[in-house]
């Protein structure tokens, strides 16, 4: 049984993905206080920050989506 290269090409983007949005949580979460710091001298920041943490969280949910659809047997390889 071999994996088609289709397959594992998606999947390593999305293993990728996951990683990259993971260690930009723990980024965030370790930067708190100097985040909270900056974005009460520009408010410009905060909201920049919480487009970021959006955007990751809509990457999830396609991914999350993506696997589903797969499982279902709507996305076929």
């Amino acid at each position: 049984m071999s994996i088609p290269y289709t397959l594992m090409f998606i999947s390593a983007v999305y293993a990728l993905t996951v990683v990259v949005v993971i260690l930009d949580f723990l980024q965030s979460r370790m930067l708190r206080e100097v985040i909270a710091r900056e974005a009460s001298s520009r408010s410009g920041l905060l909201y920049l920050h919480v487009f970021k943490l959006l955007a990751e969280a809509a990457i999830i949910w396609l991914i999350v989506a993506f696997v589903g659809q797969v499982w279902m047997g709507w996305i076929k390889f």
